[in-house]
């Protein structure tokens, strides 16, 4: 299976069966017309990358409240930040084990992104999908010969 598949299957898996929330592939997003959030776990040992999952606020808003089965209005942004760390620790553990061994998975981190940020230029599998209107995306960041290509 391909990485795009195992990420498509993997995102597919954790949105669709655990969230409830349906997803789409799609050939574009727009998430770099305006504010998205990142969750972000680092992958390191045999192989060294990581593994992204970028949304817009409403839908972190709205998987964090099918993930705790609340309303999205009783949610603070604590908790939606919580949820998308936690939807990016699931599908980097998914991934971390179809990658070589041993390996290790980090905690997540959440950040606050806007349309400035740019993207890893390569290295990159980037899927992306549409949750009705919302974007979101999921990329795998190869780092594993990075050091190689950088000079001092």
């Amino acid at each position: 299976m391909s990485r795009v598949a195992e990420i498509r299957s993997l995102t597919s898996s954790i949105w669709e069966t655990m969230l409830g929330l349906p997803l789409e592939e799609a050939r574009e997003t727009a998430l770099d017309s305006g504010p998205t959030l990142m969750g972000s776990v680092r992958i390191t040992g045999a192989w060294n990358g990581k593994l992204d999952v970028r949304c817009t606020p409403s839908l972190a808003r709205r998987a964090a409240a099918a993930m705790f089965a609340c309303d999205e209005d009783g949610l603070s942004d604590d908790e939606v930040r919580d949820a998308l760390g936690e939807i990016a620790n699931m599908a980097g553990g998914n991934m971390k084990a179809l990658l070589p061994q041993p390996n290790a998975l980090s905690i997540p981190v959440v950040v606050d992104l806007d349309a400035a940020t740019p993207a890893p230029s390569s290295g990159v599998c980037l899927v992306q999908f549409a949750c009705d209107a919302d974007p979101l995306s999921v990329q795998l960041v190869d780092q594993t010969n990075q050091e190689a290509k950088v000079t001092p």
